[in-house]
């Protein structure tokens, strides 16, 4: 299977991801109002923020928190999946709320240039948990405990990055039987590249041979190396294994990758299924 490094976060966002975390487990958990998994649009320093563009209003079981250690975590984990998971940007101004039991956050209509959501969403109390932006099916349902290789649970928040299917008014909606923590905010998605008219005509016909693959990703090797990437991967007869640098995943993702090798890729994987 072909194989690349995970996104590899800024050292910027490292550092700061870093100490939210100790600082976090250094303080006692202090009881609060409610909270909840928020929809977030970073500030540089995560501030609270009172409203998203387009409008926000709460239902009566979700309230503003005070300043808490918790909320600089959750709101990193949510900006990584958006900015450095998905190469996207954050659009107006994020939101942190918390709740129990059942919430609904009107999001309002999205702003100029807004595409998606990141979601930022910590249980605080181990329970039964089901999410849902708009009319889009629920998301991370499941039971939330303690256990912190459970995701999400009461140790761990869960970042996600949702696209909008609807232009209109949005609601945010948890059902559950406990407390959550929400960080959110608008983003935009970046543009993907489309296909070449050389990977369009080597998927024509829903297969790729062994010179189709080869030629495919020399395309994609050489359209990287034109962007100050080298991935100087050797044909070992099978499928290319590869690893490519934290800096060039952007260009990888959104440019190269799709242009010239993303669907073969895909074919041919699929009839070479890897060990």
């Amino acid at each position: 299977m072909t194989q690349s490094k995970p996104p590899v976060p800024s050292p910027r966002l490292s550092r700061m991801r870093d100490a939210l975390i100790a600082d976090v487990e250094a303080q006692p958990f202090r009881r609060r109002s409610p909270r909840r998994r928020t929809i977030v649009g970073v500030t540089s320093a995560f501030v609270v923020a009172g409203a998203l563009s387009g409008g926000l209003t709460a239902a009566a079981a979700v309230t503003a928190l005070a300043p808490d250690p918790a909320e600089g975590l959750i709101a990193a984990t949510a900006t990584y999946a958006l900015t450095d998971a998905t190469h996207g940007t954050l659009v107006g101004t994020p939101v942190y709320r918390t709740g129990s039991g059942h919430g609904v956050i009107d999001l309002g209509v999205p702003p100029a240039g807004a595409d998606a959501v990141a979601i930022g969403f910590q249980c605080l109390e181990p329970g039964t948990f089901s999410q849902k932006l708009g009319d889009a099916p629920s998301v991370i349902p499941g039971d939330c405990g303690d256990d912190a290789s459970t995701a999400p649970s009461t140790k761990n928040p869960e970042g996600q990055v949702m696209g909008l299917t609807s232009r209109g008014d949005l609601t945010y909606t948890i059902d559950g039987s406990a407390r959550w923590a929400l960080w959110i905010s608008w983003g935009k998605l970046p543009t993907q590249a489309g296909a070449s008219s050389s990977q369009v005509d080597a998927v024509a016909d829903g297969q790729v041979t062994r010179a189709e693959y080869v030629i495919a990703f020399n395309r994609y090797e050489a359209c990287m190396a034109q962007a100050g990437f080298e991935i100087n991967a050797p044909d070992n007869g099978g499928t290319f294994e590869y690893g490519i640098p934290g800096a060039g995943l952007a260009v990888s993702d959104t440019t190269c990758y799709p242009r010239e090798f993303a669907q073969v890729d895909a074919i041919w994987q699929t009839e070479h299924p890897g060990p």
